[in-house]
């Protein structure tokens, strides 16, 4: 017989082991490939009038690469050629005429890999009299399942902030002048870091 002690203990043990699952899960390497990936969008021809006609214009076309675990990928090219496109498709959040093919460790994007998935849009703002350590822990607080404690929420932020090499500059407040030198300067020791090993 099971007394009512054990029961709340062994249904602790079963969600702690289950929030710690969901951690482990998002700390997997992943290897990002992407073949062919087009993407089309429509557009109304002429002034908008009765007599404008629906054309087809080409984003992006056949691009190719993949990304191995550890590695950064920069995207570089003038306005307009499709680099912020690219990233929302990578990121599995571009719908419409998507085609070609894009897998996370060999496996197409589903809507459970979004929960896994980081994505900062270049217009995102932070709250500028917050900290690194503050926004992170804010960010984890609201987004991370509710199956995970507040503890456990705090520190993954924590773990991230280590991964991203921020710890130097993680009490700065996002405003302050220096934050972008600061975060330059870390993770281009880091970059070096990496070649030597």
């Amino acid at each position: 017989m099971i007394n009512g002690d054990d029961q709340i203990q062994s249904a602790v043990q079963e969600r702690s082991s289950a929030a710690m699952n969901i951690i482990n899960i998002a700390n997997r390497p992943v290897t990002l490939k992407f073949e062919e990936v087009s993407y089309k969008i429509k557009l109304k021809n002429g002034s908008g009038g009765k007599g404008s006609t629906m054309v087809e214009k080409q984003i992006l076309k056949g691009i190719t690469g993949s990304v191995q675990p550890g590695e950064m990928l920069a995207l570089l090219g003038p306005s307009g050629s499709g680099k912020t496109t690219l990233l929302s498709a990578l990121g599995g959040r571009l719908g419409g005429r998507l085609s070609g093919n894009i897998t996370y460790n060999g496996k197409s994007f589903t809507n459970s890999m979004n929960r896994n998935t980081g994505f900062v849009t270049q217009d995102d703002k932070f709250h500028v009299h917050l900290t690194v350590t503050e926004t992170l822990v804010f960010t984890a607080l609201l987004r991370l399942p509710k199956m995970l404690t507040k503890e456990e929420k705090i520190k993954h932020a924590e773990e991230v902030i280590t991964q991203l090499g921020l710890t130097r500059c993680k009490n700065i407040l996002l405003w302050e002048d220096h934050f972008s030198e600061v975060f330059l300067e870390a993770n281009v020791r880091g970059l070096a870091l990496d070649k030597k090993s």
